[in-house]
């Protein structure tokens, strides 16, 4: 298995226990395959209740999080660059989550890859109708 980086939905999902996202995040975890973004940790912590804010941050604790460096922003300015001269709809926050994923060598996994296919990165997308 190869390492994920789930997105902000995804990890919605796997604690609402929506399958098959919660079992490949499970799957992830017990491996040790997971990559944590600061960007998706608080774009999840907004709406979390204190309980699922409680057991993510023992998954932080257990792999850390992965900030946003000079590295990370400047291949997320060139992904965000590149979107834009081809015209397709990238936001920035997207654009720094895909470039965590690229440097860390590990795929998004989301629920719709819309937001990151401009990109360039790898991508494991579960339909709506594939979440229970």
């Amino acid at each position: 298995m190869e390492l994920i980086l789930p997105d902000t939905n995804a990890w919605v999902a796997y604690f609402a226990g929506r399958e098959p996202v919660a079992g490949m995040i499970t799957q992830a975890i017990r491996k040790q395959k997971i990559v944590v973004s600061v960007i998706v940790a608080a774009e999840f912590f907004i709406k979390a209740t204190p309980r699922q804010k409680r057991r993510f941050e023992l998954m932080i604790d257990t792999f850390g999080v992965e900030d946003i460096t000079w590295p990370v922003a400047r291949e997320a300015i060139k992904m965000r660059q590149t979107a834009l001269v081809k015209s397709k709809r990238v936001y920035l926050l997207d654009c720094l989550i895909a470039a965590t994923a690229k440097l860390k060598s590990a795929a998004i996994l989301t629920l719709d890859k819309r937001d990151f296919v401009p990109t360039g990165v790898e991508v494991i997308e579960v339909r709506p109708h594939q979440v229970n």
